[in-house]
């Protein structure tokens, strides 16, 4: 088990970091038609992948989010992390 977060970077320069829960996860899996894994494997890697999680896991943290095409416009860069779970 692991825990995801997105650091996300506007374009205004604010800089912010969600853990990406279950609820995002499964509307990302939906969204993209595949694994959480496997939509970021060197296969099938692209970033709308990432910017669309970012908005998820944003929009799941309770922040008020406009709609996903708005959202991108605000974008300067996401990272997406894959830690392990601490034990």
């Amino acid at each position: 088990m692991f825990r995801i977060r997105v650091t996300v970077e506007k374009r205004d320069g604010s800089v912010n970091t969600y853990d990406v829960f279950p609820t995002a996860i499964s509307d990302f899996e939906e969204y993209v038609k595949m694994g959480l894994v496997s939509a970021f494997s060197e296969a099938n890697s692209r970033l709308s992948n990432l910017y669309y999680l970012a908005w998820l896991a944003e929009k799941d943290s309770g922040a008020v989010v406009k709609t996903y095409d708005l959202y991108k416009k605000e974008l300067a860069s996401v990272s997406v992390e894959f830690p392990k779970a601490e034990e």
